[in-house]
Formats: structure tokens, C-alpha cells, sequence
């Protein structure tokens, strides 16, 4: 397992899991309410904050499946899908995965691998082709996905591979997704700005936003990212 300076495991432990408490009590209520659109956006945003302190630690089978939950719940969030019975039945057993991860983690030990039936499941419900479930490494210790070529012939653009360590290249995909959703969040927040109810709301949840990929910008020591 990767090795990390106690205290910042323990806070991981203690803020992420007091966000898992309160995932698991909002996905009973949820099965109530199934449509209720501030409480779906409360547990997604459980889930991505839970994924994004682990991917900062490279917990990569703890962001799998949080990842995966993330997806499919993300199209409820926008209306495309509804919350039904095997969607829950899902979402609590990727819940029950990481409660053992947590236990786990805690104890010092190697984090269980998430049910690939389970990551798959959740993934073809929030995409038609999921990244994460696909995704492969070369297994060599290194590398990073290749660069789309609509990079290419940018003004001012340079290509520059990324030589990653194994544990990073594995979370690179989820970077990449984690990346295009924020910057679509972005857009959403500004536009909340323009009015006086949600300027608060909206500033606070920019500014968690922006500290979120600042912190995958530096574990991926993306410096050309923060100038």
C-alpha cells in the first residue's frame, strides 16, 4: 500500500469518513425520494470529494469504485436516468466497498479490489463507454495515455509526455474525466454568481473546485497547470 505521513492519513480517514456516514444515511432517505435533486448533488459530491482526497493519496482501488458511483450518479443529477431499485441495490454495495476500504485502510492493510461486475454495472449506467472500466497500463511501471491530436498544431501548444509512476498512471484517467467535469462545473458556477441568492453558495463551492484539481494538478506535478 502506499506509504503516507500518519497524520495525513488520519485526517483522510476522519473527514472521508464522516462523508461515507453521511453517504450511507442520504442513500436511505434517497430511496424515498429518488427525485430529489439537492440531495442526489449532496451524495455526488460526497462521493467526488471522497475520490478526489483518495486519488491525492493514490488509493487507486478506493477511486475505482468511488469513481464508478460518481458516474452513474452524476446522470441522475442531470435527469437522464432515475434513481430506481437495482440502481440503489448498486450504489449501496459500492457504499458496503468502501466501508471495507476504509477498514482496511486503517488497519494498514492492501485495499480490496472492487467486483469489476460492480464497476462495470455502475459504469454503463453513467456511460456508454466507460474510460475507467477500459482503461489499461502497460504494466512496465510508467507511461500516461496518449495525447488527442486536437492538441496538435495549437499556437503555442507543447506536447510533453508524462512520465508517470505506476501508481499515478493508473489514476491519470480519472484525472482526465475528473478535469473536464470540473471545468463544465465551473462554467455552472459562474453563471450562479450573476445572481445575489447563490453568489455565497456558488464562491464557496468555486473555491473548493479550484483547491480540488490544484491538489491533482500537484500530485501529478502538472507545474505548467498552476502558472
Amino acid at each position: 500500500m502506499t506509504s503516507f505521513d500518519p497524520e495525513i492519513l488520519q485526517d483522510f480517514l476522519t473527514e472521508s469518513g464522516e462523508l461515507l456516514e453521511m453517504l450511507e444515511t442520504d442513500l436511505v432517505v434517497l430511496e424515498s425520494t429518488p427525485r430529489d435533486p439537492e440531495l442526489i448533488d449532496k451524495i455526488f459530491r460526497a462521493l467526488h470529494t471522497i475520490k478526489g482526497s483518495a486519488s491525492f493519496l493514490a488509493l487507486t482501488n478506493l477511486v475505482r469504485i468511488a469513481h464508478a458511483a460518481e458516474t452513474a450518479l452524476n446522470l441522475a443529477r442531470s435527469g437522464e436516468v432515475v434513481i430506481d431499485r437495482p440502481l440503489m441495490d448498486l450504489l449501496l454495495e459500492a457504499v458496503d466497498v468502501l466501508k471495507v476500504q476504509f477498514v482496511e485502510l486503517e488497519a494498514g492493510e492492501d485495499l480490496t479490489e472492487p467486483e469489476p461486475r460492480l464497476v462495470d454495472a455502475l459504469n454503463q449506467i453513467g456511460a456508454e463507454t466507460p474510460v475507467a472500466a477500459t482503461a489499461t497500463t502497460d504494466g512496465g511501471g510508467g507511461g500516461a495515455p496518449d495525447m488527442p491530436s486536437a492538441w496538435e498544431g495549437l499556437p503555442g501548444a507543447t506536447i510533453v509526455p508524462l512520465d508517470l509512476p505506476s501508481e499515478k498512471a493508473d489514476l491519470i484517467d480519472f484525472f482526465i474525466m475528473d478535469l473536464e467535469e470540473s471545468l463544465s462545473r465551473f462554467q455552472e458556477i459562474v453563471d450562479q454568481l450573476a445572481d445575489a441568492s447563490m453568489r455565497e453558495s456558488a464562491s464557496d463551492e468555486l473555491v473548493g473546485c479550484a483547491e480540488s484539481v490544484g491538489k491533482s494538478v500537484e500530485f501529478f506535478d502538472l507545474d505548467d497547470m498552476m502558472s
